[in-house]
């Protein structure tokens, strides 16, 4: 049992005791009352509450309204980090674009936009519900508390579950974690042994794209990444693009709940995207499996590109 459980049964245990005692008590005072008595049955509500977690259903239903609400500016998070108390340098895999300067570009593509947007630097261990957008800027990488339980991947499955767009800028989603107590990121994609032993560990099997139902492949050949055309799917194509080719390394398989933003571009029999929508319950994530740093540096106008997609999902 975690620890969230066991408070939960703890919870439930102190407040029926406590409003076993008291409610005799309450009836016995009613009407005139007793603040003493009154304080302990408030107590002893709010623990049972909590141990049937209604209170965080009441706190989410209230992030969610005024996340939706017209009075309140739309908010795009991106992961900085652990926490405050246990941050560190997080390991960049295949992107070498940090979280500020997200920040920077998401304004560039919203003012663009005529749209007010604000963007903050916000840590995993942080409540998310009130963004309407967050992005993980450390592609195949992403910040986990704990790997017991793996506390942050399920944060980010909820928070896409009840509504929220959740965006991965390069390579794999979570196919690494970034463990803060061992300071150093470990595969969460599990591994399949060969007959003498070796690891293979597949795209399609990382926790996010297995959940997703996402086949994701390799698309690099014996001589490096191909190059493929880029053409936006009619619904963007009144993008202004700065890119006619990309270097592919990883796509998806257009099947299913996958959404292309590029056009799809047929290799070895298969069609498939290097970037794309899907949703899942009733959010939405925004992939982007190419690489972002300085050795694909063709690459470089996909972060106005997704910078863009992310201004015009939340202008929806």
């Amino acid at each position: 049992m975690n620890s969230t459980s066991l408070l939960r049964n703890l919870s439930l245990v102190l407040g029926a005791t406590i409003l076993s005692l008291v409610s005799p008590n309450m009836l016995y005072y009613f009407p005139k009352g007793s603040i003493r008595q009154a304080f302990l049955f408030l107590i002893a509500v709010t623990l049972i509450l909590y141990g049937f977690g209604s209170i965080e259903k009441i706190i989410q239903y209230i992030q969610l309204k005024a996340r939706s609400s017209h009075w309140f500016c739309p908010r795009v998070g991106i992961l900085c980090g652990v926490s405050k108390r246990i941050n560190g340098d997080i390991p960049l895999v295949w992107t070498d674009i940090s979280p500020e300067e997200w920040c920077d570009e998401i304004q560039v593509a919203a003012q663009a936009a005529g749209k007010k947007i604000k963007t903050k630097l916000v840590y995993a261990n942080e409540s998310i519900n009130l963004y309407n957008a967050i992005i993980n800027p450390f592609g195949g990488n992403y910040p986990e508390s704990s790997f017991d339980g793996f506390p942050i991947y399920n944060k980010l499955l909820q928070y896409i579950m009840i509504g929220g767009l959740f965006v991965n800028v390069a390579d794999i989603p979570t196919y690494w974690a970034y463990n803060p107590n061992l300071k150093r990121i470990l595969d969460r994609t599990p591994a399949v042994y060969g007959v003498a032993g070796e690891e293979v560990r597949y795209f399609s099997r990382a926790p996010l794209m297995e959940e997703l139902s996402l086949r994701t492949f390799n698309v690099e050949r014996h001589d490096g990444p191909p190059e493929w055309p880029v053409q936006l799917t009619p619904e963007f194509n009144n993008f202004n693009l700065h890119i006619n080719t990309i270097l592919a390394s990883r796509a998806v398989l257009v099947d299913g709940n996958v959404e292309p933003v590029i056009e799809p571009t047929k290799t070895n029999g298969a069609v498939m995207t290097p970037l794309f929508f899907c949703n899942y319950g009733n959010g939405r994530c925004l992939f982007s499996l190419s690489f972002l740093n300085d050795a694909f540096i063709s690459n470089r106008p996909l972060k106005s590109i997704i910078s863009s997609l992310i201004v015009n999902q939340i202008e929806k």
